[in-house]
């Protein structure tokens, strides 16, 4: 959408349909925000090298809100099945599993 265009034609309804386009697409709020955040550090590049002056129109465009909730747990069975994988590794891979689990540790946290 933006590629063809000069840096001077980009405005930030042109960034706002690119992300529109992105979120249709299905892309995740952090992908969005890689996007946007790649074209408003190549504005300031090019502000720093004397190729374009002017505000950088990616500093208006509102980034997503990423959502970092937890969309699913494990069902019984395949915690069961989990468990019984790891057991047949290790006792101690078994062990740190079963305790993240229960408690809803993370692996640094066991370490």
């Amino acid at each position: 959408m933006i590629g063809n265009k000069r840096l001077k034609d980009i405005s930030s309804f042109d960034l706002e349909k690119v992300k529109a386009r992105m979120e249709e697409a299905g892309k995740s709020a952090r992908t969005i925000i890689y996007a946007l955040d790649i074209v408003r550090m190549a504005f300031y590049r090019a502000r720093d090298w004397g190729m374009h002056k002017g505000p950088n129109p990616a500093a208006s465009v509102k980034r997503p809100q990423k959502d970092n909730r937890r969309i699913r747990f494990l069902t019984p069975e395949e915690a069961q099945k989990l468990l019984w994988a790891c057991q047949m590794k290790s006792q101690q891979l078994y062990e740190m599993a079963l305790l993240s689990l229960h408690c809803g540790l993370r692996a640094g946290e066991i370490f």
